[in-house]
């Protein structure tokens, strides 16, 4: 809400200026209560939020069937049942005393439907197909053939190099053993041979 200015301070001027602005905002009020009420036909309003008519409460036309509550009421019965079952009592349900089939009357009449068994419809489809009788589509269908398999060779053989163990990379202790040895090997013939000048004397 906007706060009341102080007239005291206010000018002539400054005061007519309030004036007038004050009988513009009147004039805009009074013309939005003189139009039509919003609705969510012609404004932004929610359709839950508009106004509904009353519903005529008298019916006419065909008259409705009776319900199945009502006496004389319920679904009408199908001409041609699929089955008829006569469920006929053996005992009374209060005294449990038995009932005479022959004595029993007929109380009432229904039909109860129930929808059939679902079961799929399974449909098996051969597919066939072939290559035209011409050499140009022949010679296509076996390069394409040729470069699939090419291509499909050369990555399994990419596969195998790349998990095999590159060759030397665990021989280096043995080769570095097999040199020691060898030196060790010579530097002992070297001191069993006998000298020139010993076998001279």
């Amino acid at each position: 809400m906007t706060p009341r200015p102080d007239l005291s301070t206010l000018t002539a001027e400054e005061k007519d200026a309030l004036i007038v602005a004050l009988l513009e905002r009147v004039a805009e009020l009074e013309a939005r209560l003189g139009g039509p009420p919003k609705t969510p036909g012609n404004s932004s309003v929610p359709p839950s939020a508009g106004r509904k008519r009353n519903k005529d409460r008298r019916r006419g036309g065909v008259r409705r069937e009776a319900s199945v509550g009502r006496a004389g009421g319920g679904r009408r019965l199908h001409p041609s049942p699929d089955r008829i079952v006569c469920a006929k009592a053996t005992q009374c349900p209060h005294c449990a005393a038995a009932l005479d089939a022959g004595e029993q009357r007929l109380q009432a009449v229904y039909d109860k439907i129930e929808l059939p068994r679902i079961r799929p419809d399974v449909t098996r489809v051969e597919q066939y197909g072939g290559v035209p009788p011409y050499y140009e589509t022949k010679a296509y269908v076996a390069r394409i053939v040729r470069d699939f398999n090419k291509k499909k060779l050369a990555e399994q053989n990419a596969t195998q190099s790349s998990t095999k163990k590159k060759p030397g990379t665990k021989s280096t202790g043995t080769h570095v053993a097999s040199t020691k040895a060898r030196k060790s090997s010579q530097q002992t013939e070297a001191k069993a041979a006998p000298s020139p000048g010993s076998q001279s004397n």
